[in-house]
């Protein structure tokens, strides 16, 4: 369009141009091409409208549950109103997450930890770009023990007795209408990428992780259960290092963090001798803490963790950041949306 020419003027010069551009007398073969290429987006259209139905509806396109026994912890007045209206709360909550749990001591609450570990591996942008969309993601508090028991023989009434039956057949409705419909059989774990279901059960004494199999419609869905020992986390301290590695492996149960994929260069000093390489004489202490690029937190060191100096210094993006970014590596390449 030209500076000042009317729209009308306009939308007619553009229509000349388009027709004085088709051939007068189409071919025989040309005319058929357009009539099957009209045939077929004609077959299309409803499966289209459909689609375009769930999005503008804002239909979830995953739907991922991890079902705890653990205590719901307390939270302000504001953070219960975003929930019960679910104005996306944890979007806010969870971008720009510290490095640390503040003021955190032995009595701190195992759910404040985990949800710290939650935020960390899967939103915060201090990281990579999130690997999910926070919504699509829920912790189901103070579950029992048998929970995962009843998913796995009846999801159908386990789902609906939770309330979130509607939002995964929503998934499963989505997932139905955009797979190719020149396969004539789904894979029957062809969900398990879009809903997933983890159980993270405490007790006296630990046991052997399960993979259980929730058969739903016509999917069989994974439910991956870690039992551990509720006295596990009381030692994790301001970083919930245990915490953060029980919740990476209980979403991705063959996620590992090692030497061998860490930036730790020093695995080879014990604690000690790195000590005493990091206060050895009284010049340039500020240099020395170059040092602490060496060593991983996430892989032990816990005499770190009682130096509140060394942790105010401490290279977070070269460590923590590292592992994080790791998991969410694995994660992508495992789960997604629709």
């Amino acid at each position: 369009r030209q500076q000042d020419e009317p729209l009308l003027h306009y939308t007619f010069r553009k229509l000349l141009a388009f027709i004085d551009e088709q051939p007068v007398v189409a071919e025989p073969l040309q005319w058929q091409q357009r009539w099957q290429d009209m045939e077929t987006d004609l077959s299309t259209w409803s499966t289209k409208l459909d689609i375009a139905g769930l999005s503008l509806g804002s239909s979830p396109r995953a739907s991922h549950h991890i079902f705890t026994n653990l205590k719901k912890p307390d939270q302000s007045i504001l953070a219960e109103v975003e929930e019960f209206f679910q104005l996306n709360g944890c979007l806010k909550r969870f971008t720009q997450l510290p490095h640390r749990l503040q003021d955190a001591d032995e009595n701190t609450e195992d759910a404040a930890k985990m949800i710290f570990a939650f935020g960390h591996l899967l939103f915060n942008q201090r990281h990579q770009k999130a690997a999910g969309y926070c919504p699509e993601y829920t912790i189901h508090w103070q579950a029992s023990a048998d929970d995962c028991k009843r998913l796995q023989n009846d999801p159908e009434a386990f789902l609906s007795d939770y309330g979130i039956a509607s939002e995964v057949n929503a998934v499963v409705e989505r997932y139905n209408l955009s797979a190719p419909k020149e396969t004539a059989e789904l894979p029957r774990s062809a969900l398990a990428r879009y809903v997933t279901f983890q159980c993270l059960l405490t007790g006296s004494k630990p046991m052997a992780p399960e993979r259980l199999v929730a058969n739903y419609r016509q999917f069989e869905i994974p439910v991956y259960v870690s039992h551990l020992e509720e006295s596990r986390w009381r030692a994790d301290g301001s970083l919930p290092r245990q915490m953060l590695l029980d919740v990476a492996r209980l979403m991705l149960p063959h996620f590992t963090y090692s030497n061998f994929t860490s930036r730790q260069t020093i695995s080879y000093l014990s604690d000690s001798d790195f000590q005493a390489a990091l206060q050895s004489g009284d010049d340039y202490q500020m240099t020395r803490y170059e040092l602490l690029k060496r060593i991983d937190i996430m892989l032990g060191h816990d005499w770190l963790m009682d130096d509140e100096a060394l942790l105010a210094v401490y290279p977070w993006h070269h460590h923590l950041y590292h592992f994080i970014e790791a998991f969410r590596r694995d994660y992508r390449n495992s789960k997604g949306r629709l």
